[in-house]
């Protein structure tokens, strides 16, 4: 599934979030604003592994940089939050 962030952060507020079964969930991707380490610290807790961030511009014909799966988790273990925000790997 796509959403922007403040999709996201519409769902991790809502108050019945807990109450419904997310473990389908493979991939969330998002892009076309920043998010906040915080913020995506707290979707890694409520709905796993599932991010992927990706940029890119409209002059370029595909993504500029990718943030994967694998790559949220490592920041939040590694306790690199502040790397939650950056753009991620160059593709």
């Amino acid at each position: 599934m796509f959403m922007v962030p403040t999709m996201i952060y519409r769902l991790l507020d809502h108050a019945a979030l807990d109450s419904f079964d997310t473990s389908s969930l493979e991939t969330l991707t998002y892009g076309a604003a920043p998010m906040t380490a915080n913020r995506l610290g707290m979707g890694l807790d409520g709905f796993g592994s599932v991010f992927l961030q990706f940029y890119g511009q409209t002059e370029v014909p595909n993504l500029i940089t990718t943030f994967g799966k694998e790559d949220h988790r490592y920041m939040v273990d590694a306790g690199l939050d502040e790397r939650l925000e950056s753009a991620g790997r160059p593709t």
